[in-house]
């Protein structure tokens, strides 16, 4: 498997035997040295372990955080021993009443919820919890809301883009839980969008925050690792809506585009002339000299529904040197924004001379 670019994970369990509805297979307690060992000898990369079949006196908090404890040592061990390193992954689900706080110190990656089902309701449930814990992931440990679902049928196309986009917003696992043998072209764009996935792998390994939830209408915000800021709109409900939030709620700073750039001509003389815009508020107030915007309408498909935006045009006028010819023009950067609160597509056009 590792020639083919491919990692190893192997499946075990806390108790005397293992989740199986056929009675389970032998788990790990008492021998957890044992096993960590066999493991690095096989060169897994990665253990899920689970927590069923418990004796009666495990079933509580310290005996649980023990149990994972006592296989976090045994990995390390097994690591020291053999080279070969081992991503432990918890997947115990408060079923002990262990807090999801408890983990970061034991394992890699902790199973956060119940486990996941391949309903738009169940991935919205799960996301619901899982994006409150943003505080307790980091580099090397991170909340896990179970597997994706995407590419199994019982959801929209749209509804497993949200999912995959949550996920990678919240910085979870992304384990595909689909046959990827049989995956539609349509499943396997959304498993392989590499833009999502930079962002939930992105290196400074940052949750996303929730900056407002109202009605179903999430806003999140993900500090990245070059300093860009990512904000995610998500309407979990099926009525459009519109979504809004500021620069400042999303944690940009006041500053965080120029808000006002100065261009500039460059004449076949080479003398230059320069022309500056102030973009305090594009579509309440478009800078002075502009014509009024053109508004147009576009429509974008969510879900089973079509919803209505504008498309708002401002056209600029530079008037040029009385009786020189220009050579060349130097856009300004007027990255800032747009308002908040507006539903609309904004372009700008700059129109040099008559």
């Amino acid at each position: 498997m590792h020639h083919d670019g491919l990692k190893l994970g192997i499946y075990e369990g806390s108790g005397t035997k293992t989740c199986s509805s056929s009675h389970g297979f032998p788990g790990s307690f008492g021998h957890e040295y044992d096993d960590a060992l066999q493991f690095a000898q096989w060169h897994v990369d990665c253990l899920k372990y689970d927590d069923c079949n418990q004796p009666a006196d495990q079933q509580n908090i310290p005996a649980t955080v023990a149990r994972y404890t006592a296989m976090r040592d045994a990995l390390a061990a097994a690591t020291a021993q053999t080279g070969q390193p081992i991503v432990f992954s918890i997947c115990e689900k408060t079923d002990f009443g262990v807090p999801n706080s408890a983990w970061p110190e034991i394992g890699n990656l902790w199973r956060t919820t119940g486990d996941i089902h391949d309903q738009y309701s169940r991935m919205v449930s799960l996301f619901h919890t899982n994006v409150q814990l943003a505080s307790l992931a980091g580099p090397g440990a991170w909340n896990d809301p179970d597997m994706l679902e995407i590419g199994n049928g019982g959801q929209t196309d749209a509804e497993y883009r949200s999912e995959f986009s949550l996920w990678s917003e919240m910085a979870a696992p992304l384990i595909a839980g689909t046959d990827l043998r049989s995956a539609s072209p349509a499943t396997l764009a959304i498993y392989t969008n590499a833009d999502v996935i930079a962002i939930d792998q992105d290196p400074l390994g940052k949750q996303s925050t929730i900056v407002s939830s109202t009605d179903g209408h999430w806003v999140l915000t993900k500090p990245l690792a070059n300093g860009d800021v990512l904000v995610a709109l998500f309407n979990e409900t099926s009525s459009p809506a519109t979504i809004t939030t500021t620069a400042a709620a999303a944690g940009l700073s006041a500053d965080a585009g120029p808000g006002a750039g100065t261009g500039r001509i460059t004449y076949a003389d080479g003398t230059t002339q320069q022309f500056a815009l102030s973009v305090p508020d594009w579509y309440s107030n478009p800078p002075s000299g502009s014509d009024p915007p053109i508004t147009m309408t576009y429509r974008n498909r969510s879900g089973n529904t079509q919803q209505a935006h504008a498309i708002n045009v401002f056209l600029v006028k530079v008037p040029l040197q009385e009786g020189k010819t220009p050579s060349g023009v130097t856009l300004p950067d007027v990255s800032s924004t747009v308002t908040s609160g507006v539903p609309a597509m904004h372009v700008f056009g700059i129109a040099i001379g008559d």
